[in-house]
């Protein structure tokens, strides 16, 4: 498990005994999906600095508890990467690729106000909550944005945005481990910074659908 998701209810930092008398109540972020098998329907819940994925019943009558998640840190987006049966569209400046995914359940992604980031799968043979991909998104390219964070996701054309720090958004493709797709949050990897002519002032951030390549409105 990642460092994102701990175990630990307490811990010790200079010589102070730190420990939370109430866990948060607070809905902070809600998405709907199919995360911990086929066909189910999923409530997950951020509350503040924890996850809570709910069952709901067929009827939509009962909600159950599944798994409760420590997060270390404020959750400050969450997002559902839709993985059963989607086609992937990836494009560059001279093609454009389709591929087929198929899974049984979907990834969650989220991300912190430290500029954490990490998406998570379920598996369904452990029934054990697992961290698929984690980074850090701290850089040193100016001032955090005082709108919040944002994140959006497109499964069409296989990527997400993330605008966590003033004039810039951060471009994320998705990559495709056995059925289930995640981002490549390596140093490393794919991911990228685009400038924005527009130095705080962004609400939201959205994509247009239906177009060839890859845009968002702003």
């Amino acid at each position: 498990m990642s460092s994102f998701v701990s175990d630990d209810k307490a811990c010790e930092v200079h010589g102070h005994y730190l420990v939370s008398l109430q866990a948060a109540t607070a809905v902070s972020h809600c998405v709907t999906c199919s995360f911990t098998g086929k066909g189910v329907l999923n409530l997950v819940l951020a509350r503040i600095n924890s996850l809570e994925i709910y069952d709901i019943s067929e009827d939509g009558g009962d909600m159950t508890l599944n798994q409760k998640l420590p997060i270390n840190g404020r959750i400050s987006t969450l997002n559902v990467i839709n993985n059963t049966n989607t086609t992937n569209t990836t494009t560059t400046t001279t093609t454009t690729t389709s591929t087929t995914t198929t899974s049984t359940t979907d990834t969650i992604m989220f991300t912190t106000d430290r500029c954490k980031a990490a998406t998570l799968r379920y598996n369904t043979d452990t029934k054990q909550v697992e961290t698929i991909s984690s980074a850090d998104f701290n850089e040193q390219i100016g001032a955090e944005s005082e709108k919040g964070h944002f994140a959006i996701v497109s499964e069409e054309h296989n990527l997400a945005v993330f605008h966590m720090y003033a004039g810039y958004l951060k471009i994320a493709p998705f990559t495709t481990s056995g059925t289930s797709r995640h981002l490549d949050l390596s140093p490393s990897g794919p991911s990228y910074n685009a400038r924005l002519d527009e130095p705080d002032g962004v609400l939201s951030v959205q994509f247009i659908p239906g177009s060839s390549v890859p845009a968002v409105a702003v």
